[in-house]
């Protein structure tokens, strides 16, 4: 809807009137609501990190005072996705190399292949993160926050520098870093030689801000793997 304003009043005895400017009232609600946006945004990062913090700390404050040794984690897994992209799926395999401190904080890598049916496009990822346990005997609980690096190509583009897709080389890829945050739980079923073997389910979130590819990702992973302990380390 559009509004009328004086654009100058000289006097109350102005026989000409005043002079009106007519004023766009969709464009100033536009960038209300985009600005309105990006405060949402910034606040729900907020409350995201202070959640993550909250929770670190109140697993160090209910771990058992007993030292426990530090763990080698290693874990394989499956994926399936959703993308914002009308009817986008993607699926693939994935490798989770981690370091555990008395099984309450892990700092991880992971390492994923996925091939999205939109496109016919190959993603290859690279995460970074701090995940959060709650050290119980049958299932752990997790939380992981994590930054990621992938990279997006056509399989037109894969197949005319096969392999560079791995390394980030080929004219048709496109990087992109985001962010993302994992639920999950790790359920122990076997101790053997001294590694600990457990099963692995999680949902997984992932955005991205920029145009080169769907906003955001949605699913579940599930996977196996083992912990190995080292009791001379944290």
């Amino acid at each position: 809807m559009d509004s009328w304003f004086p654009a100058k009043l000289r006097d109350a005895n102005n026989t000409h009137g005043a002079r009106f400017v007519k004023l766009n009232c969709s464009r100033f609600s536009g960038i209300s609501l985009s600005q309105g946006s990006r405060a949402s945004s910034v606040t729900f990062m907020r409350i995201r990190l202070f959640s993550f913090a909250t929770l670190l700390l109140v697993l160090v404050v209910l771990a058992p005072a007993t030292a426990r040794a530090g763990e080698i984690q290693v874990d394989v897994g499956t994926t399936m996705l959703g993308s914002s992209w009308q009817g986008d799926f993607t699926g693939g395999g994935l490798v989770r190399l981690g370091y555990r401190f008395a099984r309450v904080v892990s700092i991880d890598t992971v390492v994923w292949e996925q091939l999205g049916n939109v496109d016919s496009r190959f993603l290859t990822g690279l995460t970074i993160g701090v995940t959060g346990y709650i050290p119980l005997k049958r299932v752990r609980p997790s939380l992981r926050v994590f930054a990621i690096h992938q990279h997006e190509e056509g399989a037109v583009s894969v197949a005319q520098t096969p392999g560079g897709f791995l390394f980030g080389i080929g004219s048709g890829i496109r990087h992109r870093g985001g962010g993302g945050v994992t639920l999950g739980a790790e359920i122990p079923f076997l101790h053997r030689h001294g590694l600990e073997w457990v099963v692995l389910a999680e949902v997984e979130g992932i955005y991205f801000p920029d145009p080169l590819g769907p906003t955001f990702y949605l699913g579940g992973i599930v996977g196996v793997g083992f912990n190995y302990a080292l009791p001379k380390l944290p």
